[in-house]
């Protein structure tokens, strides 16, 4: 009888056994789901400022299509300004002027900020409010 016994014992796993193994795969599990789950929020972050980047480029060329829709006008920057300030307002983006009447010569922006009517060029940057991107253009009063 004692050889039965002894058999049975070393069949299978103790319940100590099976709990220790099941703590430990559930320990390894929670690292695992951290570990995936920090990797998938960081490749979603290029995606996003792609997007980003995509819609001040958007908000820019319907900026330019507006400018060229004007360019009959006598007073194109001041039309093109207002209208810019009027219909390209997002939470998004902000957009920022600045007018000049003539660059210096020395390849140097002149110091000026803000925007003023009867100027020769207008600067206008559109800013991504998340990504800080930046995407700048300059549209003058008369092409020729």
């Amino acid at each position: 009888m004692s050889k039965s016994i002894i058999n049975k014992k070393n069949c299978g796993f103790t319940l100590i056994e099976v709990i220790v193994s099941i703590v430990i795969a559930a320990i390894l599990g929670s690292f695992m789901i951290s570990l995936i789950g920090t990797g998938l929020n960081k490749s979603m972050k290029p995606a996003r400022n792609i997007q980003n980047i995509n819609r001040i480029d958007r908000v820019m060329e319907g900026i330019n299509s507006d400018y060229f829709a004007m360019l009959t006008e006598t007073d194109v920057l001041d039309s093109l300004h207002a209208r810019i300030a009027a219909e390209y307002t997002g939470s998004e983006y902000s957009i920022e002027f600045n007018s000049f009447n003539d660059f210096d010569g020395s390849h140097n922006e002149p110091t000026s900020s803000g925007y003023s009517t009867g100027r020769d060029i207008l600067k206008v940057t559109v800013i991504d409010n998340t990504t800080k991107a930046r995407n700048s253009a300059l549209f003058f009063k008369s092409v020729s």
